[in-house]
């Protein structure tokens, strides 16, 4: 064997260093390509674990018959669920994390775009109507609207859409349809 022979077997440096590149760009485009369906899923499940949430305080007022709240802290992102009477608290607590924001509670009676906001649920589980606004740039910008008495929630895209739902069921804007 001479020493041609030899180096015809192996691979060049060149080769590799073409095969190394095409793999990267291989997984970079996927990686693109699969980022927003991550993004969007990952949305998906905070709006299934809040309602998750809202649903079990919903479930333990109505069996304890004691009066509960959703605590939502705008600034450390969580929503915790915390009985009134003495202070207990789920042991599920929902974390935004660091890129999808709660930036906007929204009831009847008020907005709120920082601090703390507690929703109180009676001891058969109704609670007022509220409305929550996810937000994730560049695009993600959603509602999410739940139903004070049925705990029915409903996603919305447009900040008019909740303007009039709660339109219709502030007493003040029926006092003035009559």
């Amino acid at each position: 064997m001479n020493g041609r022979q030899h180096a015809q077997r192996g691979y060049t440096l060149m080769e590799l260093s073409l095969v190394l590149a095409i793999s990267a760009l291989v997984t970079a485009t996927a990686l693109v390509l699969l980022a927003e369906p991550y993004r969007r899923a990952r949305a998906r499940d905070l709006v299934a674990r809040i309602q998750a949430l809202d649903a079990q305080i919903r479930s333990r007022a109505r069996r304890e018959g004691q009066a509960w709240q959703l605590e939502i802290d705008l600034r450390a992102r969580t929503l915790a669920g915390v009985r009134r009477a003495d202070g207990e608290r789920l042991p599920q607590q929902v974390a935004l994390g660091r890129t999808l924001g709660l930036v906007e509670v929204e009831t009847s009676a008020r907005r709120s775009t920082y601090g703390r906001v507690q929703i109180d649920y009676a001891t058969n589980g109704q609670s007022p109507t509220f409305a929550l606004r996810l937000r994730e740039p560049p695009d993600l910008d959603r509602w999410q609207f739940a139903s004070g008495l049925s705990g029915v929630w409903t996603e919305l895209t447009d900040h008019r859409e909740v303007e009039e739902l709660f339109d219709a069921i502030r007493p003040e804007a029926r006092a003035v349809a009559r």
